[in-house]
């Protein structure tokens, strides 16, 4: 990893890894919430909501006060809706998430016998800010000094990254693309943005399928790793890039099918030279490119590859 230049354990990494105490790691906290069938939906008016995330995060406190700690991340890739106000309609009269509605909505005005999908859809924002906040005073709480990395936000709306203003310490977003962004994240806001999942795939050897951003060989799945690097530090608020993942996915696919050709190493435990090489070359530069004026994605890529 270090001859590579990974200097981060990213999600899901070997315990054993971290516990060696010699790089810097991120730890995940997941609770996989069901509500009316809605898979990943969390629901933060639950009674138990926060106590819940207290009791997952007991289980990490063997990180507390390690330095090598980088922060944790509360859930992964959660099924956030576009609008809010449909899903809030569909909702049982006695669930909590509804009871919560029904009771900002009266203290708004509205009718409350027969409110519209519009007027539910105002009460996101304050949903979304209950969510991050409760998540965030629980590793407070069990995990103190320890950043909120978020909760790898994949798909969802800008109102996500209004929500977290304030509630998070870094926003993560999981991007599969040529080059990182973050539209949930107001352009004008001042918040640390982590991109939590990137990978670049092959066809020219190795699994059957090229992952979810696919090249034509190794040597091109390099440029394009160095390509996504350049963007991100091209953007100030962008701190760092998660790829996943180590090893490439088996051939007969995981319990999902997914058999992505996305490692550093194959399924044998051999590198993909022709790409790790490009990636040891980046790597070595990545703080000199962050630093360099006037520049661009295209300019930092250069210095990059030259």
């Amino acid at each position: 990893m270090r001859s590579w230049g990974l200097n981060t354990l990213g999600c899901w990494s070997d315990r054993s890894l971290q516990l060696d105490r010699k790089t810097p790691y991120v730890l995940i906290s997941s609770i996989w919430w069901q509500s009316s069938g809605h898979r990943k939906f969390p629901s933060p008016f639950r009674e138990n909501f926060q106590s819940d995330i207290e009791k997952n995060l007991k289980r990490l406190s063997w990180a507390k006060n390690d330095p090598y700690c980088l922060g944790v991340f509360i859930g992964n890739e959660l099924e956030w809706p576009d609008r809010i106000g449909k899903k809030i309609m569909d909702l049982q009269s006695k669930h909590p998430t509804k009871l919560w509605a029904m009771k900002e909505l009266k203290q708004l005005g509205v009718d409350t016998d027969n409110p519209s999908e519009k007027e539910l859809d105002q009460l996101y924002l304050p949903f979304v800010q209950t969510f991050f906040r409760k998540c965030k005073a629980a590793i407070s709480k069990e995990l103190p000094n320890t950043l909120f990395l978020g909760c790898r936000t994949h798909r969802g709306p800008n109102i996500l990254g209004q929500g977290a203003i304030g509630n998070v310490d870094v926003f993560s977003v999981n991007v599969y693309d040529s080059r990182v962004r973050s539209w949930q994240v107001p352009p004008d806001a001042d918040i640390p943005i982590l991109a939590g999942e990137f990978h670049f795939g092959a066809v020219d050897r190795g699994v059957p399928s090229p992952g979810l951003s696919g090249s034509w060989d190794q040597r091109q799945r390099g440029f394009s790793f160095a390509h996504y690097l350049a963007s991100a530090l091209v953007e100030p608020r962008f701190v760092g890039v998660h790829w996943f993942q180590w090893l490439d996915q088996s051939a007969s696919g995981r319990q999902d099918r997914e058999n992505h050709q996305c490692g550093f190493i194959d399924v044998t435990g051999k590198a993909y030279p022709e790409f790790t090489e490009i990636v040891s070359k980046v790597t070595k530069k990545v703080y000199e490119a962050r630093t360099m004026k006037d520049n661009s994605t295209e300019k930092i890529l250069h210095e990059l590859i030259k």
